[in-house]
């Protein structure tokens, strides 16, 4: 996250990077394997309640997160929208099932294999991580309410492919929330917009929200 903090920082911004449990020196906890962001909303929960806390005159709190880290942070929307001001989603993917087919697909898996594979898998994450991988919907959730999102997404992300941040922008426009944008950059793979144009990422951060983003002072 360093190659988005250091654009924050450098603009007078307090940064908290985080690492999810069993991310980088985070210890594993309860959950050993990443849930695409069902149990890790609630640690995410923990880390905007601390920030809060640590930061009470900050005129901004911003979740910014790339691939499961930007959908953690849309899932949060349900549960705690009234203490943020906005997300900056980068390649975010729409559903867990959307991801899991994805996969399949990149692994040439076949159609016929990869839908009951994935139902399958599905019973052992109910048993074992106690929800439901058809539960776990970033799509659903950025319809929960009007908190300002930015979408970014690299035109040839192939991993989580581009049409996920279109979808969910479109989905959101629809449903009348105004405070939403899409970035697309041409030419970047899956996670490395910020690499391929960082002046064009920070611009487009900072215009959306001196835009979008409420004042809490």
């Amino acid at each position: 996250m360093i190659k988005y903090a250091q654009g924050f920082i450098e603009r007078g911004w307090n940064v908290v990077m985080v690492d999810l449990p069993g991310c980088g020196d985070s210890p594993e906890g309860t959950c050993p394997i990443p849930s695409f962001g069902y149990h890790e909303k609630y640690d995410l929960d923990a880390v905007v309640d601390w920030t809060r806390s640590r930061f009470p005159g900050a005129s901004h709190l911003i979740l910014a997160g790339e691939s499961m880290g930007a959908a953690t942070a849309l899932q949060y929307l349900p549960i705690g929208a009234q203490k943020i001001d906005g997300i900056i989603a980068d390649c975010p993917f729409t559903s867990a099932a959307d991801m899991a087919i994805t996969i399949y697909r990149l692994s040439h898996v076949p159609v016929c294999i990869a839908y009951p594979a994935l139902a399958l898998g599905n019973i052992f994450i109910r048993i074992f991580r106690g929800y439901s991988i058809y539960t776990v919907s970033p799509l659903r959730d950025v319809l929960s309410g009007p908190t300002p999102v930015l979408f970014i997404h690299g035109g040839d992300d192939h991993f989580v492919p581009t049409r996920m941040s279109v979808r969910m922008t479109e989905a959101r426009q629809q449903a009348g929330f105004t405070a939403t944008a899409l970035e697309i950059f041409d030419g970047a793979a899956h996670a490395e917009s910020v690499r391929v144009d960082p002046d064009r990422w920070f611009r487009g951060v900072f215009a959306f929200i001196d835009t979008y983003c409420r004042q809490t002072n």
